[in-house]
């Protein structure tokens, strides 16, 4: 008897133990990739659409309440719209953005006060640069009497306008922690014209380290944008396109919309921010980053924070990297 029980309570034993390992194999990825491979959430129930008829008025002031009602739903609509477009006409009046053409520095504070430059403020620009290059050529002492400049001063139109394209690119790589369990690294490729279009790219992988063992899980995203609102202190562009999830050769994918901008309050600093919002597979998808970085040249390195939202699943992580302007 005393044999029999022994040998129940160790089958018990195991079969605990194997149900642990089980629950601690499963992390954050895995709840991930259940979220985006699983069925769609249930339906909530439909409201009733049984409504009680309230008859005709009768007191004679129906066709008061009738205009007053029509007035009011006129200004709800009119506040919506601002409202909902808010976010792109407010960042466009405050740039003073008036759909003029810019051109791109080869990195920001290349010659310019931030980023983009105008025609108008590259001509303001050669004008300065004339005007004080004559007068500190007439007041060198290396001039002769004449007020000319010497022959070892070089010519002045060599230092006129800063060199300027009609694209710019940005190419990104950083590192990701949430001093937990999850880390990653990610990186990004963004093409820009003077027609305001563009492409982003992005991608990021993520390593989770589990009793078990470790999991590795991509996610990515490719957009098509437009930059709706440009000043040479900073620029904003919003865009559509579409996420996926390559986990051991299955790829799922969404819908995303996209919207950021990078801003150059005064030299060295560059600041950034950007949302992502959609869908991947059965979840919902968003993510929120800002960083500011001090840039050197073409190269920028920057700190900042990123948050993560798939399904069920929420990430808070520390962002480190690297950013190289073209």
């Amino acid at each position: 008897m005393s044999r029999r029980l022994l040998t129940h309570c160790g089958m018990s034993l195991i079969f605990v133990a194997i149900a642990f390992r089980s629950a601690l194999a499963e992390g954050e990825l895995d709840t991930i990739r259940s979220d985006v491979h699983g069925g769609a959430a249930p339906a909530a129930e439909s409201p009733s659409t049984d409504h009680k008829s309230s008859g005709n008025e009768s007191d004679g002031h129906g066709e008061y309440y009738d205009d007053f009602e029509s007035g009011m739903f006129a200004a709800g609509l009119v506040v919506g719209y601002y409202t909902v477009l808010s976010p792109f006409w407010i960042p466009r009046t405050l740039f003073n953005d008036h759909g003029e053409e810019v051109k791109f520095p080869r990195f920001p504070y290349d010659g310019t006060r931030g980023y983009l430059v105008s025609n108008a403020w590259i001509d303001s620009f050669s004008a300065d640069k004339i005007l004080n290059a004559t007068l500190k050529t007439a007041d060198s002492p290396a001039n002769d009497p004449n007020g000319n400049a010497s022959a070892a001063d070089p010519p002045i139109a060599l230092s006129l306008d800063p060199s300027t394209r009609r694209w710019g690119c940005q190419v990104r790589t950083d590192y990701l922690d949430d001093f937990n369990r999850l880390s990653g690294v990610g990186g990004q490729f963004l093409l820009e014209t003077t027609s305001r279009w563009g492409v982003d790219v992005s991608f990021q992988q993520f390593h989770e380290q589990l009793s078990s063992g470790d999991d590795h899980l991509t996610l990515g995203d490719c957009n098509v944008v437009y930059r709706f609102a440009q000043h040479s202190h900073g620029q904003m562009r919003t865009g559509i396109g579409v996420n996926w999830l390559d986990n051991d050769g299955r790829t799922d994918l969404g819908f995303n919309f996209t919207y950021g901008g990078d801003f150059f309050p005064r030299k060295p600093w560059v600041l950034s921010s950007e949302i992502d919002w959609g869908t991947l597979g059965h979840a919902g998808l968003f993510r929120f980053r800002t960083t500011a970085g001090v840039v050197l040249d073409r190269f920028e390195t920057y700190v900042g924070y990123e948050y993560l939202d798939i399904g069920t699943t929420q990430g808070n992580f520390l962002i480190g990297g690297l950013r190289v302007w073209f």
